[in-house]
């Protein structure tokens, strides 16, 4: 009963900033979270406390198995202990869709789903349950009511009738229930039940404080995605049993089985407890009742570590020579397929992680926007970015050896390697071998020939001119100072370009912080002149006779955008000569906006920062 006031006192608080509607409910909940003050430790209090209640009422019922408090006359007081335990759970399930996030919209749909199987009504239950059809707007506002108004009246009901059962069955001071002076049973069991409920509430405290402040969980999810295909939904842990259970049901009249008839059944023998003490002698009641309760906690206990233990994260050695096997397409085991589950489960896990960080982190400095708390990610290149990134370059291209989301493609790549492109690094690396697969060793025509080898031809020409070792090493440098020069002018287009001649070489160019890094630059510039501009244009000129792309901008966002839309543009590979662009225009498959959302998370996740705008979601998907 204390657990279950601080549920209604906490919730009560809550209610007054909460919002029930889809544009607003994870709004609201994440302004409790982070910016109202105590409220993350309110919030807290109102989740754990749900959990503390359902554990102490599984204890409770557990004491009445044990000193057999569920035989008569108690029959009535046993059946309402586990109403409790059975409401006490829907409240719990209910509040989870209320943040209207990714976990409890996804883990709401899929226990829906298993009711839809119920023979006859099951269909019916889900589509009065969330409103229709599709989950919506109906759908949280009739889980909004069961959750603060239904359900806790219902709960509150069968804590006064148990209460009104007990008075009738315990041999206590009846009338006014006043303490009698004869008997002290009342005050000490109001200390022995005070002391109790201090005691839980500071775990209960603990258990928050260490969610918080040592894991840094916020109990929230980015915001719910109808859109998402590969959610890794999971229950919570009082439930995990039963979705390692359905595993091993499947497909029409089976799943009915497991779902529905089984577990109903095992309800029913609790509930039956009584009537068969009533058969059996006091003894073999008893042992009935402890033997079915304590093969269904072992059950629960062993199908809740195996769902767990399914999940883990599988060895590296494992994880590849499952991937090697199904790229080739050998048929795999069930060990293998297993492992492959676990790898993607693991991989997104991650994802939803640093989704649901990066929401948290727009939403800290954008505010939610009017359309609701999707626009933060809708329009986050840190999170649409690798998602048209896999969906439509990493059939070619490839990203840290990955398709953007954390996930290896079973076709290999016939293109670059596009993470950190245009960094120092990337630069210097395409210098020194620019046939590499990170380059452009995987480009091939339509007859098969290597696409790109020009610039191969150039630095080996490079290299065969510089016959002394000094020699060779002032190649190096000037190397290492193009890149500099060129990773310079993606972050500042024409920087260099706008200062007279005697400032790009002289005393007078203006002081940089790092003086000598800026030196390295003004030197890549005019190698970049002296040298590049045979080939590449700058602004449209070039003092060679030989086409290659524009360099101005080089890896700007503005530069990608323009590869994307058309690499057959004049200012890119064009469509004609000996080397011609590969890569197929995408301005009419994708919008301009989709392609600047890609074209500024290649730019962004290099590290690189923009407008303030932190964080990638890839970067917590690397191995």
């Amino acid at each position: 009963m204390f657990l279950f006031v601080v549920q209604l006192v906490t919730g009560l608080l809550m209610m007054t900033v909460y919002s029930p509607s889809t544009a607003t409910a994870w709004g609201s909940v994440w302004y409790i979270q982070t910016v109202l003050p105590s409220g993350a430790f309110i919030r807290g209090l109102h989740h754990f406390a749900s959990d503390a209640m359902l554990i102490v009422l599984a204890f409770h019922a557990l004491q009445l198995i044990v000193t057999r408090g569920f035989a008569p006359p108690r029959g009535a007081i046993w059946a309402i202990t586990l109403l409790l335990l059975g409401l006490t759970l829907a409240i719990s399930l209910t509040g989870e869709l209320l943040p209207w996030d990714q976990a409890g919209y996804w883990g709401t749909k899929v226990r829906l789903n298993i009711l839809a199987r119920t023979p006859r009504i099951g269909d019916a239950l889900r589509r009065l349950l969330i409103g229709g059809g599709e989950f919506g707007q109906l759908t949280l506002a009739r889980f909004h009511a069961l959750h603060v108004i239904v359900l806790p009246t219902l709960l509150a009901l069968l804590f006064a009738w148990r209460a009104r059962m007990t008075r009738r069955v315990d041999e206590r001071p009846a009338s006014s229930g006043a303490p009698s002076p004869a008997n002290p049973y009342f005050s000490a069991q109001r200390l022995r039940d005070s002391l109790a409920c201090a005691a839980v509430l500071g775990v209960v405290g603990a258990v928050i404080w260490y969610s918080q402040s040592v894991l840094g969980s916020n109990l929230l999810d980015a915001p719910a995605d109808p859109t998402t295909s590969d959610y890794p939904a999971r229950p919570e842990w009082h439930t995990l049993f039963l979705y390692q259970w359905l595993k091993y049901f499947s497909g029409g009249v089976s799943e009915v089985v497991g779902a529905i008839v089984i577990p109903g059944f095992v309800t029913l023998v609790f509930f039956a407890l009584p009537a068969a003490a009533r058969v059996f002698r006091e003894r073999w009641g008893r042992r009935l009742a402890l033997g079915v309760t304590i093969m269904t906690l072992a059950a629960g206990f062993v199908l809740t570590l195996a769902a767990l233990w399914a999940d883990r994260k599988p060895p590296d050695e494992r994880v590849s020579a499952a991937r090697a096997k199904q790229g080739q397409g050998e048929k795999l085991s069930a060990a293998e397929e297993a492992v492959i589950r676990a790898d993607d489960f693991q991989k997104q896990k991650a994802l939803a992680a640093a989704v649901a960080a990066r929401a948290f982190e727009l939403a800290s400095q954008q505010g939610i926007p009017p359309s609701g708390p999707l626009g933060l990610l809708d329009n986050d290149p840190m999170t649409r970015g690798p998602v048209l990134f896999a969906a439509h370059c990493a059939s070619c291209h490839r990203y840290d050896g990955r398709d953007g989301l954390g996930r290896v493609p079973v076709e290999p790549a016939t293109s670059s390697d596009l993470a950190g492109y245009a960094t120092r690094e990337w630069i210097r690396s395409l210098l020194a071998d620019p046939m590499a697969d990170r380059h452009f060793g995987r480009m091939t025509k339509p007859d098969g020939e290597p696409a790109h080898t020009r610039m191969s031809k150039w630095t080996s020409e490079q290299r065969e001119g510089a016959s002394s070792e000094e020699a060779r090493r002032k190649l190096s440098d000037d190397f290492d100072a193009a890149a500099a020069y060129l990773a310079d002018e993606s972050i500042h287009p024409g920087r260099l370009a706008t200062l007279p001649a005697a400032d790009e070489t002289g005393s007078a160019f203006p002081a940089a912080p790092e003086e000598a890094d800026e030196a390295l630059i003004r030197r890549g510039r005019r190698f970049f002149m002296a040298v590049c501009n045979e080939c590449h244009s700058y602004q449209g000129e070039r003092w060679g006779t030989f086409n290659a792309p524009e360099m101005f901008g080089y890896g700007s966002v503005a530069w990608i955008q323009t590869m994307i839309a058309d690499p057959s543009d004049d200012a890119r590979y064009r469509s004609r000569g000996r080397e011609p662009a590969q890569m197929p225009a995408f301005k009419d498959r994708l919008s301009e906006g989709d392609r600047a959302l890609i074209a500024r998370w290649l730019f962004e996740s290099r590290g690189v920062s923009r407008a303030g705008v932190g964080g990638n979601v890839s970067d917590a998907l690397r191995p």
